[in-house]
């Protein structure tokens, strides 16, 4: 009897060997709470208040990615650094996660909230909504233009398409939700980046004011500030390069 009960075993041991490694990928794990959001950045950086999450000092190197999955909560930087630094050799970020999801982002003309590599600071998955008030600074310090694989890296807000086939998304626990629209909207902020902000789903992005700035120089195209392939509505602010598949008024262009 004991040897029918290890052949099992062992048979077993040898089909879960032939599982794809996908089937054990875990789902990323999101926050959703400000309690959640000011624990990841640390209790001794930032405090609760209401719906908003403050930061009491700079973080020079947050060195996580901050997944969120909550809505109608704040993140204000006020006039500190928000630097998310770096992780096994990947930038770190702001991902937004999930449909019905939304954050707001604040801060004062000294904040800021920067990283330096070639994935977007602020990243959006699934229908989510993106709100910057305020006259901080989203920043990708990111100097390259293109990856291995060609594609524009140092993005400083990115509501783009996922490119993943649905196996590669299904490995790191994403969806097809990532080819849903999202929204963003712009009031003040100054936003720079080999390219500041890209939305090419069908997203909508509306820029009431700020200051955008493309920092690469040797795109085919030049610098390219602004990229969206959909509904954009610029209706101020100064924008430092080229722009694409955009409307743009009452607008300085440099």
């Amino acid at each position: 009897m004991s040897k029918k009960v290890l052949s099992l075993v062992l048979a077993l041991c040898m089909v879960l060997t032939l599982l794809p490694t996908a089937a054990f990928a875990a789902a990323p794990k999101t926050i959703s709470s400000v309690a959640e959001l000011a624990q990841v950045l640390g209790d001794e950086n930032a405090e609760v208040d209401g719906n908003t999450v403050k930061l009491k000092k700079s973080i020079d190197g947050l060195n996580k990615d901050i997944l969120w999955g909550g809505s109608d909560v704040t993140l204000d930087v006020g006039d500190f650094t928000l630097n998310l630094g770096e992780f096994n050799g990947s930038n770190c970020q702001i991902l937004l996660y999930g449909n019905g999801v939304s954050l707001t982002i604040k801060g004062g003309k000294n904040g800021e909230i920067i990283t330096n590599g070639q994935y977007p600071t602020i990243e959006m998955h699934g229908k989510s909504t993106l709100t910057v008030d305020g006259e901080l600074t989203i920043e990708n310090q990111h100097a390259a233009i293109r990856n291995e694989e060609g594609l524009v890296t140092g993005v400083a807000i990115s509501a783009s398409k996922d490119k993943r086939t649905q196996e590669e998304a299904s490995a790191q626990g994403l969806s097809a939700q990532d080819a849903q629209p999202k929204t963003i909207t712009i009031t003040g902020a100054t936003v720079k980046g080999v390219r500041a902000v890209s939305v090419d789903d069908g997203s909508t992005l509306t820029v009431n004011s700020g200051t955008f700035e493309g920092t690469a120089k040797s795109l085919d195209a030049g610098p390219i500030t602004l990229m969206n392939s959909s509904k954009a509505v610029i209706s101020g602010g100064t924008i430092t390069g080229q722009y694409s598949g955009i409307t743009v008024s009452n607008s300085t262009l440099e």
